[in-house]
């Protein structure tokens, strides 16, 4: 059986001390933490709403409930 998708609050801290909030639905923590450290492009979101990994000092993940 498919785990049900789960709400995730992804903070992003950029190197000049900004900061951005997203909103993703994934299965778990791990799939989320996945493809942001993974992305061979640099880059994470969704269209329309995409974020340069590269000016990225943190990164936090929080489950929503």
């Amino acid at each position: 059986m498919e785990r049900l998708p789960k709400q995730f609050k992804v903070t992003f801290k950029f190197i000049d001390g900004s900061t951005k909030e997203m909103y993703v639905d994934k299965r778990d923590y791990a799939e989320v933490a996945a493809e942001i450290m993974n992305e061979k492009e640099q880059w994470f979101g969704k269209k329309g709403d995409l974020v340069n990994l590269r000016n990225v000092t943190t990164c936090e993940i929080e489950e929503l409930i």
